[in-house]
C-alpha cells in the first residue's frame, strides 16, 4: 500500500486522467478519437445482417458497406466495397451479397462473371446461375484451378446448374457427372456409392483416392459393400486402402496407392482391434500378414505401435517375440519399442538378453541402458560407458558418455566435449571448431552462424552466413 503515499504515483495518475479526458474531446468525422483506440469495430456501426454473415458491415456513418472477414479487422483488415448501394444491399451468405446493381463475393464485384437475374446460392459456398455452377477458387484443387484464370470464383467444368446438388462436404453431382472437391471424377454418377473416405464404387468398378482424383481398380463394384469406415468386402475378399509416400532426390513427394486384400470364408467372423490388427476366420492379421499361431479368442492389443499378445505369446506386428512371457511382458515406455518380461529384455521382436539392472530407456526411445551396455535400436554401441551415457538434449539423436559424443550408434571422433552444443536434436551439433551433420563433419561451415534453413525446403536444409547446405553438403552461396 506504499504507493498510496507516493507523490510520483499520484502525479502520474492525474496526468493520465487529464490526457484521457483531453483525448475524449478530440473528434474525427464527428467521432471521439479515443473511441478508435478502445472500440475494436471502430470502422463499423454494425453488421448488415448478423444472422447471415459476420463479415459485411455498415460504415460508422452508415453511408458505406465494408467487408471484414469474420469481423476481425485487426488481423484480417477491412475493405470498402466501392459503389455498393447501401439502401438495397442484401447479404446472401457469409461471403456473398448483392444490391440493385451488382453481385459481390467478399469485397469483389462479380457481376461481369455471373448472370445477375438468375444468380442464387446452393449453400454457403456454392452458387449457380442459368449458365454455370460456381465455387470460391480457394476451395478447389490446384489441378483444376490451372485450367482457369485468377478469378475469385471457379466455374465447375460442364456442371449442369439445374440438376447440381450436394452429396456431402466433399462430393457433389449433377445429372451427368460426380465431383470430388469440385474436380470431375470418372465414375458412373447414377450408381455412385461412397464406401468410405478413400474408396467409392459404381455399378462396374471400385475406385480409390489418389490426390484429388479417384482412380479405377481391378475390383468389380457390383457386390462390394462397406464393412466399416476402413474396410470393404465382396463375396470373397476383404479390402482396405493402403498407400506409401516417399521423396525423390529433388525433395518432391511421390505417393502410391492400392487396395490391399485378404480372402475370407465368413465375413461375420471379422473383428477389428485397431488400424492394423484384425481377426478373420479365427486367424489374426496384421495388415495383409497373418500372425502365425496367434490365438484369436484371447488376442489383445498392448499399444497402437504394433505390440499385442494372446494368452501365451507376445507379438510385434506379425512377428512373435521369442520365449516372451505374456503374463509379465510390459513395454518400458507406453508407446516405445523396448520391453521386458520377468527375465528378458526385447527391442520390438528382437531378444536382447537377460534382464539386468539398471534398466533405463532414454527419452527418445532409441537408446536403452541395461546391465553395463548401451543399445541403440536394439544394437549394442561398442565401447560406450553405460554409467555416464546421456542424451545431449532431451529426445536428441546425439548423446555422450563423458568420453565421446555419439550420433545414434556411431561414435564421432574429435568432438570437444567442453564446447559441444546441439543445433538440431535430430540433425546437427557444433563445438568450438566444427559443425557435424548426422555425425559427420560439415567441411567449411561457420560454427557461430550455422543453423536450420527455412528459405527453400526443397533445396536447402541448413545455412550459415556464407552458404546453403543440403544433407550436410554445401550446395549454394548466399547472395543476401
Amino acid at each position: 500500500m506504499d504507493f498510496l503515499f507516493n507523490g510520483k504515483f499520484w502525479l502520474s495518475a492525474v496526468f493520465i486522467a487529464v490526457l484521457l479526458g483531453f483525448a475524449s474531446q478530440l473528434r474525427a468525422d464527428d467521432r471521439p478519437w479515443l473511441s478508435y483506440l478502445i472500440n475494436p469495430s471502430f470502422w463499423f456501426s454494425g453488421a448488415v445482417d448478423k444472422d447471415k454473415s459476420d463479415s459485411y458491415y455498415y460504415s460508422y456513418d452508415n453511408q458505406q458497406i465494408r467487408y471484414s472477414p469474420m469481423g476481425n479487422w485487426f488481423e484480417l483488415g477491412n475493405t470498402l466495397i466501392e459503389g455498393a448501394d447501401v439502401e438495397t444491399f442484401e447479404v446472401l451468405a457469409r461471403d456473398f451479397a448483392k444490391d440493385k446493381n451488382n453481385i459481390y463475393y467478399q469485397s469483389d464485384v462479380i457481376t461481369s462473371s455471373v448472370d445477375y437475374m438468375t444468380f442464387s446460392l446452393i449453400n454457403e459456398l456454392i452458387a449457380r446461375d442459368k449458365n454455370h455452377v460456381y465455387v470460391p477458387s480457394r476451395f478447389v484443387a490446384e489441378s483444376a484451378l490451372a485450367e482457369q484464370s485468377d478469378s475469385p470464383l471457379h466455374i465447375i467444368s460442364d456442371a449442369n446448374p439445374a440438376s447440381f446438388e450436394i452429396i456431402n462436404d466433399a462430393w457433389t453431382r449433377d445429372d451427368k457427372q460426380a465431383y470430388y472437391y469440385f474436380v470431375p471424377q470418372a465414375v458412373d454418377v447414377a450408381s455412385l456409392a461412397l464406401l468410405n473416405e478413400y474408396i467409392v464404387k459404381d455399378a462396374h468398378s471400385v475406385f480409390i483416392k489418389h490426390d484429388d482424383r479417384f482412380i479405377k481398380t481391378q475390383v468389380a463394384g457390383l457386390h462390394v459393400n462397406a464393412l466399416n469406415e476402413q474396410f470393404i468386402y465382396d463375396e470373397h475378399k476383404l479390402y482396405w486402402f493402403d498407400a506409401s509416400y516417399q521423396q525423390n532426390d529433388n525433395g518432391d513427394s511421390q505417393s502410391s496407392v492400392w487396395l490391399e486384400s485378404v480372402a475370407y470364408q465368413n465375413i461375420d467372423s471379422f473383428t477389428q482391434f485397431n488400424d492394423d490388427y484384425f481377426t478373420l476366420d479365427d486367424s489374426v492379421y496384421f495388415g495383409k500378414n497373418r500372425v502365425a499361431h496367434a490365438d484369436a479368442k484371447t488376442f489383445q492389443i498392448i499399444n497402437n505401435a504394433g505390440f499385442a499378445k494372446d494368452a501365451s505369446q507376445v507379438f510385434y506386428q506379425q512377428h512373435r517375440l521369442p520365449n516372451a512371457d505374456a503374463h509379465s511382458y510390459a513395454l518400458l515406455l507406453e508407446h516405445g519399442s523396448y520391453g521386458r518380461d520377468n527375465s528378458r529384455i526385447y527391442y520390438k521382436n528382437q531378444l536382447l538378453g537377460e534382464k539386468q539392472t539398471p534398466l533405463k530407456v532414454l527419452s527418445n526411445d532409441d537408446y536403452l541402458v541395461s546391465g553395463g551396455k548401451v543399445f541403440f535400436q536394439g544394437k549394442v554401441i561398442e565401447g560406450a560407458n553405460a554409467d555416464y551415457f546421456t542424451l545431449l538434449e532431451r529426445f536428441a539423436s546425439y548423446a555422450s558418455d563423458g568420453n565421446a559424443v555419439y550420433f545414434q550408434d556411431k561414435k564421432i571422433e574429435g568432438v570437444d566435449l567442453n564446447t559441444v552444443v546441439v543445433i538440431n536434436r535430430d540433425m546437427a551439433i557444433r563445438d568450438a571448431n566444427f559443425v557435424y551433420w548426422h555425425g559427420s563433419r560439415v567441411e567449411g561451415a561457420d560454427v557461430n552462424t550455422f543453423m536450420r534453413s527455412h528459405r527453400n525446403y526443397e533445396k536447402y536444409d541448413a545455412e550459415d552466413k556464407r552458404y546453403f547446405y543440403k544433407n550436410g553438403i554445401r550446395v549454394a552461396t548466399r547472395n543476401d
